[in-house]
């Protein structure tokens, strides 16, 4: 794409290179989502987990009927796709204990090697939380991708100095800015948006005096509190907030808490965190971004750029 300085949909790539980075890293496993034919595992699971949502999350939330409307062809295709993706889940534990079996020494990836270890009832378990791994993370890390890329795309001087820092830094080390960036686009553009819902284990009172009883399910929407008028410019994408010396960092990060907190975060935070950083770090350093279309921000379940079309090209060195 770089070589023909051409455009390219940042979402829909973003995702499929977080589904492969996931495959390799987590699993040890080549998903081919970005390059595979339509048969390569990662684009069997895109294709059944987008029936997956459509209809388990997206139709049944609103309409709980349809749970039991057996005939309907959307409800069975979906039950289909929730089976494939469990088989999908069985190739990939398959994959890692023929890996083993035939390279007794290698030590399998972290994640795989805990999902083996661990006594799960059966194999098929085992291959749920697999899709659980993939179906909570391909999506958020994908779209923080593309978010980032559009906010240094549109802030070229930030993208100038995130890139000269990375060019000054040895290629196994990541400056700090780059974290800054991350926060940064995290903030502005949190993609799990309406945030979590907990249930209070004890009264709460407010400082403006209001109870909240025990047992209430309160939910923190990231989106706008990310955005309160507290905040410096609230609306630009100011990396320096994030600067050890700066001002509100104290506050910000009393506030800022993206993956949750507490016994309920994200699971896979750390995993998520490092891919970012490490393919925006690549991105960065060797190429130059600019928009070529302006997104449209569309929330289901998470928060995408719709629309979003980057223009891409070799950076100088």
């Amino acid at each position: 794409i770089a070589k023909k300085q051409g455009v390219f949909s940042a979402p829909e790539l973003m995702v499929q290179l977080t589904i492969d980075a996931f495959g390799s890293s987590a699993f040890g496993v080549d998903m081919s989502a970005m390059s595979g034919p339509e048969s390569s595992l990662g684009r069997c699971f895109l294709r059944e987990i987008d029936f997956a949502h459509r209809e388990f999350i997206k139709n049944q939330s609103a309409r709980p009927w349809r749970r039991l409307m057996w005939w309907d062809t959307d409800v069975q295709r979906a039950r289909l796709a929730s089976d494939r993706l469990v088989e999908l889940g069985l190739q990939i534990i398959e994959h890692a204990r023929r890996s083993k079996s035939e390279n007794p020494e290698d030590q399998l990836c972290g994640v795989m090697e805990t999902l083996l270890s661990f006594p799960y009832p059966s194999d098929k378990d085992r291959a749920v939380a697999v899709k659980t791994f993939l179906t909570g993370g391909y999506d958020t890390t994908g779209y923080t991708l593309a978010w980032t890329l559009y906010e240094l795309a549109r802030n070229p001087a930030e993208q100038a100095a995130l890139a000269l820092e990375l060019q000054q830094s040895e290629a196994n080390q990541l400056p700090p800015r780059l974290g800054w960036v991350v926060n940064e686009s995290m903030r502005l553009w949190p993609v799990v948006a309406g945030g979590g819902g907990r249930q209070l284990s004890k009264d709460i009172i407010t400082p403006s005096k209001i109870l909240i009883k025990k047992g209430t399910v309160v939910s923190l929407p990231f989106f706008s509190t990310y955005r309160q008028p507290w905040i410096s410019e609230a609306d630009r994408f100011i990396p320096d907030r994030w600067r050890d010396d700066a001002p509100q960092l104290a506050e910000l990060r009393k506030m800022f808490n993206p993956f949750s907190r507490g016994r309920r975060n994200c699971i896979g935070q750390t995993h998520a965190l490092i891919t970012v950083k490490t393919v925006l770090a690549h991105l960065i350093r060797n190429y130059q971004w600019s928009v070529a279309k302006e997104p449209t921000p569309d929330f289901f379940l998470t928060l995408k750029p719709d629309g979003l079309c980057l223009r891409v090209e070799s950076r100088p060195q």
